[in-house]
């Protein structure tokens, strides 16, 4: 990676094997079954939008607002927190130099005397990573998927990066990571945002707002769904019954598959679980979209 012209080695191809289904769902496969043979489910609400404090703070608290956007070294401003004080720190975005036009490569940067990253004789350490690319023919901002041979075997290379790299000492680094894709997104009038969740990283995901694509299922499959869910926690399919969520769709009881899954990942990653076989895609539903576009307004980093 070259900012600059300073050569760094901050990005690297994420590499993850093709078993790994990025698109629908690992797990049995969902048999028509009485739900009374299996488990008795209540009618829950599934709760839409961002779930983390850390946008909540930066949205409604002033001070978090840059009073300007752009620095002297020609980088842009935006914030994030020191954890021993809770304030805010001033943070900075450059863009990277990349030889893919639809490819985009950022990386986010606090003044540091001993860092390797220099502009206009300031001297910056990065903090945080991203790359992505903008499909305007897909519609979104989104990874790049190739398919690979190493050691003889297939593997699917996903083209994209978003990675903190100071969590220690900083709260809200991978969230202004997201914001700059959906800024991308809003920039090129695009409609959505894609990201691959892999390792432990759904929570972190699904608090900024991403969710699984939305599938729904006769409530007859309730033992399939439940096989799922023991599928990725290795738990009795019973214990999994409270993950379950069921809607009212058309007048019709319907499994809410997408939400159930959720529900069991953000468990078991928050438990302290190791990464599974499972990297799904995940979206931006119009409500958390909505709740970004707030923040934007008020603290824009590319704008």
């Amino acid at each position: 990676m070259i900012i600059n012209g300073i050569k760094t080695k901050l990005f690297k191809d994420i590499i993850i094997p093709k078993a790994k289904n990025l698109i629908s769902y690992i797990g049995n496969k969902l048999e028509r079954q009485p739900a009374k043979d299996v488990v008795e489910i209540n009618l829950i609400e599934n709760t839409p939008g961002i779930k983390s404090a850390t946008f909540r703070k930066f949205l409604t608290q002033p001070e978090f607002t840059p009073k300007t956007n752009i620095a002297e070294s020609g980088a842009k401003i935006t914030t994030i927190i020191d954890k021993k004080t809770q304030k805010p720190v001033e943070a900075f975005v450059a863009r990277a130099e990349s030889k893919n036009p639809n490819c985009e490569k950022y990386v986010l940067m606090v003044k540091d005397r001993k860092g390797d990253i220099k502009l206009n004789n300031e001297k910056f350490r990065a903090v945080g990573i991203t790359t992505f690319y903008v499909d305007k023919k897909a519609n979104m901002i989104t990874p790049k998927f190739d398919l690979d041979i190493i050691n003889g075997e297939l593997y699917q290379k996903i083209h994209s990066n978003m990675k903190s790299l100071d969590n220690k000492d900083f709260a809200g680094i991978g969230l202004r990571l997201h914001q700059l894709r959906v800024e991308r997104m809003l920039q090129n009038n695009l409609g959505n945002v894609c990201i691959v969740a892999e390792g432990n990283s759904f929570p972190f995901h699904y608090s900024m707002g991403y969710r699984l694509q939305p599938r729904f299922e006769p409530i007859e499959r309730i033992k399939g769904l439940l096989n799922t869910l023991s599928d990725f926690n290795n738990k009795p399919p019973k214990e999994n019954a409270k993950f379950v969520i069921a809607e009212f769709k058309n007048n019709k009881e319907m499994l809410n598959v997408s939400a159930s899954i959720e529900n069991c990942l953000n468990d078991y990653y928050k438990r302290g679980g190791e990464a599974i076989e499972f990297s799904p895609n995940m979206y931006l539903e119009p409500i958390s979209l909505n709740q970004w576009v707030d923040l934007i307004k008020k603290q824009p980093i590319l704008y």
